[in-house]
């Protein structure tokens, strides 16, 4: 319900008193493009939400529950470095959150803060729609091992993969998410195909096997010596998380050698459109936000 402000000749004044208030808080929340993205949908979905950067250094991720709670605003989302300190100020979790291990998106639910985790069904329909084929039957390789890595990995497990494989320079950090993945589906009883660390001497057959392959770290570029473009096949696809710029490195990389590949706006969208529909109960659409953070980048380069 976008209204004109009464000072702009009459309509109902917005944000009103009655307008909800949600926001991303993270060091750098200031440049993210989630305040865009929501408030882009919002007004798609006449919802009477607003959505601001709330920046919070390092070590406040207690300081800012508790404002949430003290203040009643409506939601959150997570990002760095705050996905998993938060964890130990909500009341519950999802078990995609649990699994994973991270939040990126608190709710309110029966007087009670929960954390959930979009990120692995964003990643998943981001992927699926920008390479034009499902994750299920597929070989998947992962390149790094953090919590992005985490996430990228149970999702496609989840998602019916063949086979996921996770390649990064801290072997023990990669075998640990193949163990802890692993137990989470068996204690699940969840279904999956394999999911194990690629050893250094392996990597690049493994990379040559590799159908869709999911940077989940911001170090890597055309230079750097973990994996080389050159060794993936011709039918593979390379998903790039990270989404500034819109042509990374590794996308650029991946392209002058023919490979397809594009970067990660497309989960940005759509792990923030599940939030939206989350706290509102309506699903915005995709196109209108996709054009709002597009328009974001364009305004942030022409600066």
């Amino acid at each position: 319900m976008r209204c004109e402000s009464s000072a702009g000749g009459g309509g109902t004044p917005w944000p009103s008193g009655t307008t909800r208030l949600a926001g991303v808080m993270g060091a750098d929340a200031s440049s993210s493009l989630s305040p865009a993205i929501h408030n882009a949908a919002y007004q798609s979905i006449d919802a009477d939400w607003v959505y601001v950067a709330f920046p919070v250094p390092p070590g406040g991720a207690g300081a800012a529950i508790a404002g949430m709670r003290a203040l009643g605003i409506a939601g959150l989302s997570v990002t760095i470095p705050h996905k998993v300190e938060v964890i130990a100020h909500l009341d519950r979790l999802t078990e995609t959150a649990t699994v994973v291990g991270a939040v990126n998106t608190i709710s309110w639910d029966s007087g009670e803060l929960v954390g959930d985790n979009t990120d692995v069904a964003g990643l998943i329909e981001g992927l699926e729609a920008a390479a034009g084929i499902p994750i299920a039957g597929r070989k998947v390789l992962i390149l790094g091992a953090g919590g992005a890595a985490r996430a990228a990995a149970w999702g496609a497990a989840t998602s019916g993969a063949r086979s996921v494989e996770i390649v990064a320079r801290r072997t023990e950090a990669a075998a640990s998410i193949a163990r802890d993945l692993t137990e989470a589906a068996s204690e699940r009883s969840i279904a999956i195909g394999e999911i194990a660390p690629v050893g250094a001497e392996d990597i690049r057959s493994a990379a040559g096997e590799a159908e869709l392959i999911i940077s989940a770290t911001p170090q890597l570029g055309p230079d750097d010596e973990l994996v080389d473009c050159r060794w993936f096949g011709g039918q593979s696809f390379i998903y790039d998380l990270v989404y500034q710029p819109t042509e990374t490195a590794l996308v650029k990389s991946a392209r002058r050698a023919g490979i397809s590949a594009e970067s990660g706006l497309g989960m940005l969208i759509a792990q923030a459109a599940i939030q939206v529909e989350i706290w509102t109960g309506h699903s915005p659409p995709r196109a209108t936000m996709e054009a709002a953070a597009t328009a974001a980048l364009a305004e942030r380069r022409a600066e």
